[in-house]
């Protein structure tokens, strides 16, 4: 899959997860909260099987989630 490309002036937040729910929702919070300049967020999980996804999925409707299967 090729990323789409990023306009100039945007900022990539990029989020690595992997079983941990608690800390990334934590985290989006945080940049939902704090973040003022031009961004987007992707969050790739790897492959966790704790509801991570869904979670982020349904509460962060603007955060891009890569789902790894490994």
């Amino acid at each position: 899959m090729t990323p789409a490309p990023t306009p100039p002036g945007l900022v990539s937040i990029l989020i690595v997860n992997w079983r941990t729910p608690v800390q990334t929702r934590l985290c989006l919070r945080s940049l939902r909260a704090f973040t003022r300049a031009p961004h987007e967020v992707i969050v790739v999980d790897n492959a966790s099987s704790d509801g991570s996804r869904e979670a982020i999925a349904r509460d962060f409707a603007g955060v891009r989630l890569i789902e790894s299967e490994t």
